[in-house]
Parts: C-alpha cells; structure tokens; sequence
C-alpha cells in the first residue's frame, strides 16, 4: 500500500518549492525523486500498454492517434492507489501549503486526469486550461503532473514548455523525467505544452500522470477574466515557432470544442435550481 505521510511530503519542500509563487513565468515548481524508490518501481510496472487503450483525440491538439488516456475505474490497484492518496487530505493539504492556495478540493471523477501516453510524432499545442469545471461547479486552481519515463533521453523531446503570457517566449523547458513532480497554477496565463513532435523510438510512450484540484470559488485578482469551461489552444501564426512573436488563438476543430462545451454550461446551468 501507498502512503504518503506529512513528514515525506514536507521532506520534499525545497529547492523551488520553496519560491512557488515568485517562479517565472507564472507560480510553478518541480520536484524530483517524488515518490521513494521501492513505489516508483510498482507504478511503472502497472503502467497499461498503450496498445490496449483507446486513442483520445477529439479536438485534433495532441497529435493524430498519439495520445491516449485510460479511465480510472481501469487501473491496476497500485495506480489507483496513487491516485486515491495524491486526492487525499495530507496531499491536498501539503500543496496548499506549497502553492498558498487554501480550501483545495479533488476531483473524484477524474475529469481529463489520470494517465496519459504519447506515442512518436505525438505533441500537445500551447495552451492554457480551462478554468471552471461545471460538471462539479469548482474553479479549477492546480495541474499536478508526475512523469513515469525511466531512461528518458533528451533528445526524444516532450519537454513540458511554459510561456509568457501572449506566447510569445518559451520561459521555461522541464524534461518528462522518471519521477519528476510539476505543479502549476490554472488560470489564464498559464501556457503550457510540448508542441513539437515526440522523436521518441517506436514502442517508446511519453508517460505522466495528471492530476487536478479545485476550490469553491477563487479571488478576483485578474488571472481570470470568466469562467472559461475549454481549453485554449494557441498555434504559430506561420506554423513556426518564432521567439518574441505572439502564438494565435486556433480556429477549426479546436474552436468548434469550445463552442460545444459552452453549450454545455449553459445546458447544466438550467438544472441548478
């Protein structure tokens, strides 16, 4: 069983987990050798073989039959054990701690969460979260990513990029390592992604498990304009990335998502009494 105590967590704040809120480009901090040894080995040895899921693609950003989820009701007992201790109180506690966001909250259902795998040629468009999940009426606050990719070699790429706020300038470049804890802020001006292609071998998978908290409500301090129910994905004018040109928002498919989930919101707004 996994169990990860106050003591282990509070262990790990260090380093930049120290100046979360002050970290360029917007508050984030990563965190390396997360879990202990012994339960890093027992998570990668549950990792599901990519072959056996489903591909997940619908809005045509992460790359052509490249990158695929699996429901969490699917995951061996170790996995859903992690899963179950990183939405538990301690965890949820330390990262409000860590972060300065207090009152964090879990999302049960997973909404977007859990493992994901990238194949080669596999990418994710720059993009920020959307902020307000409907289906359970909370404002989405933090991405906590743990990546699962033992021997990972840089020049596979799949390096997590963080950008200024208009994307105009890669400000920070985090490899997919083994056991490498990312935690950011969700609003508006966190662009992130890794957008070029995955150089990784056949049969090699770009590992990670997400994870995403919320709280009932957030402060009025400008890093949100409204309640934003879909991810906004933004692309090179050109289709080349030039350092100090702005990205522009995608039209197409990726447009088309965020009408339909607006729909949605409006379609849940008329059953709250």
């Amino acid at each position: 069983m996994i169990r990860l105590t106050r003591e282990y967590l509070d262990s790990k704040l260090t380093g930049e987990a120290l100046t979360y809120g002050s970290n360029a480009p917007f508050p984030n901090a990563c965190i390396d050798d997360f879990l202990p040894p012994d339960v890093l080995a027992q998570v990668l040895a549950a990792l599901p073989d990519p072959d056996t899921i489903a591909p997940r693609n619908k809005t045509g950003n992460e790359g052509k039959s490249a990158a695929h989820r699996m429901a969490a009701e699917n995951y061996p007992d170790v996995l859903h054990n992690l899963v179950q201790e990183l939405n538990g109180r301690v965890m949820l506690e330390w990262l409000s701690k860590l972060t300065g966001i207090n009152a964090l909250l879990p999302d049960p259902y997973m909404h977007c969460g859990g493992i994901h795998q990238t194949r080669k040629s596999g990418y994710l468009h720059v993009h920020a979260d959307y902020t307000f999940l409907p289906d359970i009426r909370l404002d989405r606050r933090l991405n906590v990513l743990l990546y699962l990719n033992p021997g990972w070699k840089d020049e596979w790429g799949g390096h997590l990029g963080l950008w200024n706020k208009d994307g105009s300038k890669l400000i920070r470049k985090i490899a997919p390592v083994a056991n490498r804890l990312c935690i950011f802020d969700t609003d508006d001006n966190s662009l992130h992604g890794h957008p070029e292609p995955l150089a990784a071998p056949e049969g090699v998978t770009r590992n990670s498990l997400a994870m995403y908290y919320y709280t009932a409500g957030r402060p009025k301090d400008g890093s949100v304009a409204y309640k934003n129910l879909s991810t906004k994905y933004l692309v090179p004018k050109d289709g080349q990335f030039k350092d100090g040109e702005p990205l522009a928002i995608e039209s197409g498919a990726g447009w088309r998502h965020r009408i339909k989930n607006w729909r949605r919101l409006q379609a849940l707004k008329s059953k709250i009494t």
